[in-house]
């Protein structure tokens, strides 16, 4: 698998003034708020007895990351959307509308999700495997690239169940 490969053509894409301009960067929504406030704001209080607390800890923890330069990030790098040829190579990649300037450890954080952290561990260099791990934890990396989007979260309630059952199922990570 050449989950390496393609992350590394996503992240030394050039990030031009016509890419900023057409993707932007998801630090805030459209009215202005920040996705972490966001996150903060609506998401955690609405989180039931212990995971409001560790809902807090682990968005703690992504902020905490030191900053990297903004790259090309596909934000929905499932199975459907990457296509490889017989013989291993890439052949395309669709369904960018998720795409956005931010830290290339999130689309890292979606292929330890989908092929494996050790398939990942070997993929990318040490930083931007933990730096994808901190990402996943923080709701799970598809959760978190919903907030990161740029659009707001219509039906929190049922993205707060989501998130809960998934904190449920990785309890331990």
């Amino acid at each position: 698998m050449r989950i390496g490969e393609l992350l590394q053509a996503l992240r030394e894409l050039p990030v031009t003034p016509e890419l900023r301009a057409v993707l932007g960067v998801p630090s805030t929504y459209t009215d202005g708020h920040h996705w972490s406030d966001i996150l903060a704001e609506e998401v955690i209080p609405r989180l039931p007895g212990k995971w409001g607390d560790e809902g807090r800890r682990r968005l703690e923890e992504a902020l905490a990351l030191e900053p990297v330069p903004d790259s090309l990030v596909h934000g929905d790098l499932g199975g459907e959307n990457i296509h490889w040829s017989e013989d291993g190579k890439l052949v395309g990649v669709l369904d960018w509308d998720r795409a956005h300037l931010f830290d290339p450890a999130v689309d890292a954080a979606t292929m330890g999700w989908l092929h494996g952290w050790d398939n990942l561990r070997e993929a990318v260099d040490g930083a931007t495997y933990r730096r994808a791990q901190v990402w996943d934890r923080t709701f799970g990396v598809t959760h978190l690239v919903a907030a990161l989007d740029g659009r707001p979260l219509a039906h929190v309630d049922s993205y707060v169940r989501h998130i809960v059952a998934w904190l449920e199922q990785n309890a331990d990570r």
